[in-house]
């Protein structure tokens, strides 16, 4: 994403100052009710640690507010009938000089949020630093000054200083947004605003079988960005350029234009942990090739770009720059309405399809509109050229499911038309030991020494070379 299109990003700001950086925050957390629950609860570990008592969880949106820059006599205003003030510093790190500068007398906070159930909340103040200064006095000194400003009421509990740090907020970003499957403009935005002015923000440990998922998303996420920097170098002067973020609960590269290569748009890299213990074994670059019907008619178009000897598909192994990795192919049949929504999806046998475009384009049918009622082109006509198809198209037990999902979601529904698209599921497996040989340290965003996204950015070429003339 280009700077002057990130909605955090002023036209002529230069270095970043903490009032941007702390303004972004609480609009993300305002906007995001997973956001915001999972920063009450980094709040509230601190607190148990302190043998305090948790802030209580809101019921209704009244029951969170966050403000920025907010003066003490303001704040005094608030705090009639609120539990107690907790002051938290926002720091980057953990290593820290103390800051003398405590001694205003009306001070200013960076965050202020009141939260709790209605009956019972908190006031919590938060003081933001974007290098390596202590703020625990600014912001003690902020609590007593907001609850000595109000003489007509008695004083209410400070607990002790909460210290967080850049790293606990970014981690806790890339979690929140792994999680969910809906894009969120401002999360993004946000994300991509730290990690361009503050890379050392957002380290990854390196791949092992010990990793937690969480881990793993964290490395995954510096991965996809520093692959797509090295995919923009390798293909510079190509007229393509390659961009990272989250689709569907995964970590993906995209291709921009998305018609750049035509039979694809995007790629996935995903975690794989094992089902019996739970160990770590590495990652799968998937690829989607003729996922709608543009794209599968590039890819099995006589004039486009993509070989006619198809016999690629019965790959089993794939070696990118010397190294031989594990890779699995599976053909689908996606049925999508006319709008582009996918319908269903049913999983062919390899062997129906041949290893030739023109055998492809004979058994199956063409990627064309649908309708329920047309004579030659009629639900009913697809539905049995997929099912008496010789030799057939589908095993035994695919065939089952496509009859039952095909009446279900189209023969007894109400849609009229559908378009079809077939393409191809390619997986190629990484294990970790193979991670574990190219990347020996801990690595952020910027590191151009990102071995393994080299080896990721050459699965990518080596599958294009593949299936390309």
């Amino acid at each position: 994403m280009k700077d002057y299109m990130n909605i955090f990003d002023p036209y002529a700001q230069g270095k970043p100052i903490e009032d941007n950086v702390s303004r972004a925050l609480a609009i993300t957390l305002d906007e995001n009710l997973l956001l915001r629950e999972r920063f009450i609860e980094l709040i509230n570990n601190a607190l148990i640690s302190n043998g305090e008592k948790l802030i209580l969880k809101p019921e209704s949106p009244e029951d969170f507010d966050v403000s920025i820059q907010q003066k003490a006599s303001n704040m005094a205003e608030r705090l009639e009938g609120k539990r107690r003030i907790i002051p938290v510093t926002l720091l980057p790190d953990t290593a820290q000089k103390e800051d003398k500068r405590d001694g205003a007398k009306n001070p200013e906070t960076d965050i202020c949020i009141v939260c709790g159930n209605g009956e019972i909340s908190d006031f919590i103040i938060v003081e933001v630093k974007l290098y390596s200064t202590s703020a625990e006095g600014q912001v003690k000194h902020q609590a007593y000054t907001i609850n000595e400003m109000d003489k007509t009421r008695d004083n209410v509990d400070v607990t002790p200083v909460v210290n967080l740090t850049w790293k606990d907020i970014v981690k806790l970003l890339l979690y929140v947004n792994a999680l969910q499957e809906e894009r969120d403009l401002v999360l993004g935005h946000y994300i991509e605003y730290l990690r361009n002015k503050h890379t050392n923000w957002f380290p990854a440990v390196p791949f092992s079988a010990g990793m937690t998922r969480e881990e793993a998303w964290e490395r995954i996420d510096v991965l996809v960005h520093n692959c797509a920097k090295k995919l923009d170098s390798i293909y510079e002067n190509s007229g393509v350029s390659f961009s990272a973020g989250i689709a569907s609960y995964m970590y993906g590269v995209f291709l921009n234009p998305k018609q750049a290569w035509g039979y694809m748009q995007q790629f996935h890299v995903c975690e794989d942990f094992s089902n019996d213990d739970g160990r770590f074994q590495g990652l799968t670059v998937a690829f989607w090739l003729g996922n709608n019907k543009p794209q599968s008619e590039y890819l099995f178009g006589t004039w486009s770009s993509t070989k006619k000897d198809m016999s690629w598909t019965e790959s089993t192994t794939i070696t990118p720059d010397g190294t031989t990795l594990k890779c699995s192919i599976r053909p689908y049949l996606k049925f999508y309405d006319v709008r582009g929504r996918q319908i269903m999806a049913a999983y062919p046998m390899l062997k129906a399809l041949g290893t030739k475009k023109s055998e492809v384009l004979s058994k199956f049918p063409e990627n064309g509109r649908w309708s329920k009622e047309h004579d030659t082109w009629s639900f009913a006509n697809l539905k049995k050229r997929l099912l008496s198809a010789d030799p057939a198209v589908f095993d035994e037990e695919e065939a089952k499911n496509f009859e039952y999902n095909f009446a279900d979601k189209l023969e007894n529904s109400n849609r009229t038309c559908l378009n079809i698209a077939l393409g191809f599921e390619i997986e190629v497996n990484i294990p970790v030991e193979e991670l574990k040989k190219r990347d020996k340290g801990f690595l952020h965003q910027a590191d151009n020494q990102d071995e393994v996204a080299e080896l990721v950015a050459s699965v990518v070429k080596a599958v294009r070379e593949m299936i390309e003339k």
